[in-house]
């Protein structure tokens, strides 16, 4: 237990790092340096950091949860569908980001076109990562909920 508390948090500092390092950069390239394409890019990898930031934290509070009462609830299920489309977000702005990140930082900001093309491309065939770690969740949410289902109906039945 806690060898997994350890591993928690050093996911979570390692984040928080990334979160820092990549929340400089994007106030440099906002403020001082500004070149539009990038500091979109280093914009929307912050995000991705914050949103993935909050996923672990979501996932801390309902491991710690689960420490203390030693079943799920509906509560906790909600907890794992909202780590899913925070996921899904993180997907979108990682996807986002790196559409941006592979053109030339003298360019202009893509035009729609451009962009969609670079940011499906990534989001289905470069990493899935997140999108699998959504559906999974979702499925696991699924799961949960069918469970208390389950577990109210025996016990009205007694």
């Amino acid at each position: 237990m806690k060898a997994i508390k350890v591993v928690f948090v050093v996911a979570l500092l390692w984040v928080s790092f990334g979160l820092m390092l990549t929340g400089f950069r994007s106030y440099d390239y906002l403020t001082r340096i500004y070149i539009p394409s990038v500091s979109v890019m280093y914009l929307l990898k912050f995000l991705s950091f914050v949103t993935s930031l909050c996923i672990g934290g979501l996932l801390y509070a309902l491991f710690q949860r689960y420490h203390k009462s030693r079943f799920f609830d509906s509560k906790d299920a909600q907890f794992v569908r909202f780590i899913g489309y925070l996921s899904l977000i993180t997907a979108v702005f990682n996807s986002s980001a790196n559409s941006l990140r592979d053109r030339s930082p003298k360019e202009q900001l893509p035009t729609m076109g451009e962009f969609m093309k670079g940011f499906m491309s990534d989001f289905m065939f470069e990493s899935p990562l997140f999108l699998l770690f959504a559906l999974l969740t979702f499925l696991l949410a699924a799961f949960m909920q069918k469970a208390l289902n389950l577990k109210s109906e025996n016990e009205s039945f007694i």
